[in-house]
């Protein structure tokens, strides 16, 4: 395994935003930025339900869909700023507000990542007419790959 360098995390910036307008406001600042230093290379949502409850809107779908179109817009803007290196990773902690319809419509990959018992993950997706299924364990900072498959409409693979 390689040995981890600290000076790695000199290249990493985190930006912690607290409210949903905090977040739409990131998303539309990234349209006038000029400079390479504020253009992140991934932004990670953490728990987009409870941003979407502070949202205002007829359904719970339309909230979802307009901070999915928001953070999909500024990602496809910083892409064409830099030359498509950035990437959109959100969390739902709460099966109840999975809204998986609303992102497959805004173009979005769903992964659904369960954890049982503690150390051991299951992570499924589904895309077209194809399912992803890999299991694996996580000890002392280690990822140890189970299982692996792949499924295509009425096929199975390895």
């Amino acid at each position: 395994m390689p040995s981890s360098d600290s000076r790695v995390l000199n290249y990493i910036s985190f930006l912690y935003l607290d409210t949903v307008e905090d977040v739409m406001d990131f998303c539309a600042s990234v349209h006038n930025r000029e400079d390479k230093v504020g253009r992140p290379n991934l932004i990670i949502v953490d728990d987009i339900g409870s941003y979407i409850e502070h949202l205002q809107g007829p359904c719970q779908d339309h909230k979802v869909a307009k901070l999915c179109a928001l953070l999909c817009d500024a990602v496809h803007c910083l892409n064409s700023k830099q030359g498509g290196s950035c990437s959109l990773l959100l969390s739902c902690l709460r099966p109840s507000q999975r809204f998986t319809s609303v992102y497959w419509k805004t173009g979005m990959q769903v992964m659904d990542i369960q954890e049982n018992p503690p150390g051991e993950f299951a992570l499924s997706t589904v895309q077209d007419d194809s399912t992803l299924e890999v299991e694996f364990n996580l000890r002392r900072g280690v990822l140890f790959l189970k299982r692996f498959r792949v499924t295509v409409k009425g096929k199975k693979g390895v």
